[in-house]
C-alpha cells in the first residue's frame, strides 16, 4: 500500500467536495429521500468525515507495520555505532 495513494484519494475527495459545492450547488442542495431536509452536500460530507478516519486507520496501521519496525533498526544501528566510537 503506498501512502501518496491514502494521501491523493483524500485529496481528490476533498476536492470533490469543493467542485460540488462551487459548480454544483443546485445537485448539492437535492433532497436525495422524500420529505427530508438531509441534502446530497451533507451526506457527502458525513462520507468524507468517515472516509478520513478510514484513511487515517489505514495509515496508521501501515506505519505500525512497515515504519515502527525500520525506525528501531535505525535505533539499533545507531546505539550499535556510538558504542564502538
Amino acid at each position: 500500500m503506498a501512502t501518496w495513494s491514502l494521501s491523493a484519494s483524500l485529496l481528490l475527495l476533498f476536492a470533490g467536495e469543493i467542485v460540488l459545492m462551487s459548480f454544483a450547488s443546485d445537485l448539492a442542495a437535492t433532497t436525495p429521500f422524500k420529505d427530508s431536509v438531509i441534502t446530497v452536500a451533507l451526506l457527502y460530507a458525513v462520507a468524507l468525515v468517515v472516509a478520513a478516519a478510514v484513511i487515517t486507520a489505514l495509515y496508521a496501521w501501515w506505519a505500525s507495520e512497515r515504519l515502527d519496525p525500520l525506525t528501531e533498526q535505525v535505533r539499533k544501528e545507531i546505539a550499535g555505532e556510538e558504542s564502538l566510537g
